[in-house]
């Protein structure tokens, strides 16, 4: 059951990453060179969602990584 846990975070961090990638590099200048309502608008949601999505992992990572009281058991 561990193994396939760990697997299961390891897709969901490689599924994050290449979405971070392509938001980064790709979606997110696009929309601010089309430069209408709509899409900088759908630039800013995105850059919102991909911000709460980082800091969830980030507080998700903290929480495993903090020692446990009485040596973790």
């Amino acid at each position: 059951m561990p193994r396939i846990k760990s697997l299961l975070i390891f897709a969901l961090f490689a599924i994050y990453t290449g979405l971070t990638v392509a938001w980064i590099w790709w979606l997110a200048p696009e929309l601010m060179r089309i430069s209408t309502t709509k899409t900088l608008l759908l630039a800013l949601a995105g850059s919102g969602f991909w911000a709460f999505a980082t800091y969830g992992l980030i507080i998700y990572i903290i929480k495993i990584a903090r020692p446990r009281a009485g040596g973790g058991r």
